[in-house]
């Protein structure tokens, strides 16, 4: 899984103004889950689930305040 950071212009729930929000979220390499279901076929169960489960992604984070929402 390769991680990523996210950032958004969100409406703050504390601040009540637009700011700059991040969040972590998590990714599969589908350049890897090709070449192994290409190799192997049977690893296109594994790559079939990940693309059905998707990927991690945390919450949004303000920048300005700390305060975390979806």
């Amino acid at each position: 899984m390769a991680s990523k950071v996210e950032q958004q212009m969100k409406m703050c729930s504390y601040d009540k103004k637009m700011t700059l929000h991040y969040r972590n979220s998590e990714t599969p390499n589908w350049a890897l889950h090709i070449v192994l279901t290409l190799l192997t076929g049977v690893w296109l169960f594994v790559a079939l689930y990940m693309a059905v489960k998707g990927g991690k992604q945390g919450l949004w984070t303000c920048s300005q305040c700390g305060t975390t929402q979806k």
